[in-house]
């Protein structure tokens, strides 16, 4: 296929009947790359952008849907182009996620050492763009298909859990970035608790 764009967006193509991707499929790839542009240009979505290093009204690029073609014991070849250019980009956002600046410092709950209990339990929460733990949205992680502790063991179970969320109020981060802005991120962080 053939195309034309040109300085003020427009593109204009028509098929390439020589091109060797439309004879090797009888056509319908060049049907279906018309196709997709006939159906981005309804839409107002066939559009070029033009680069401003670009001189000139207009360039004309080809598109071609090559088929691979197996060898005789059955070894797809690759296929090989002298030219390669890249027609489209996609922007993908930099990211840098959360990182411990001063990690939660918890403490084994006294009422807990009587009972020699010990655990582990997984918190969810959001580090907020200061740094902060938002502690409102501290929840702890529960296997659905698994009862909740009751009795005795709910009691350090919950004591625990208390002990984990103080620690994190006093927790620092360095908070998640987009492309240099800080935002909100949720984060997982397990915590264990052994008798000292």
């Amino acid at each position: 296929m053939l195309v034309t764009a040109f300085r003020d967006g427009r593109l204009a193509w028509r098929s390439s009947a020589d091109s060797a991707g439309a004879v090797a499929d009888g056509g319908a790839g060049a049907g279906l790359m018309v196709r997709a542009l006939e159906a981005a240009r309804r839409a107002n979505d066939a559009t070029f952008v033009w680069p401003e290093t670009l001189a000139g009204d207009s360039v004309r690029f080809r598109i071609e849907l090559l088929l691979p073609v197996p060898d005789a014991n059955g070894v797809v070849l690759p296929i090989g182009d002298s030219l390669a250019t890249p027609v489209f980009t996609i922007g993908v956002q930099r990211e840098e996620p959360v990182a411990v600046l001063r990690p939660p410092r918890v403490r084994y709950p006294v009422a807990s050492r009587a009972g020699s209990a010990e655990g582990l339990l997984v918190l969810t929460f959001v580090v907020d763009t200061d740094g902060r733990v938002d502690l409102t949205t501290v929840r702890d992680v529960w296997p659905g298909d698994r009862p909740r502790l009751t009795g005795e063991l709910g009691d350090y179970y919950q004591q625990f859990l208390k002990a984990a969320r103080l620690a994190l109020a006093d927790a620092r981060y360095s908070p998640a970035h987009i492309h240099g802005c800080p935002v909100r991120q949720l984060v997982s962080q397990a915590f264990e608790f052994r008798i000292p």
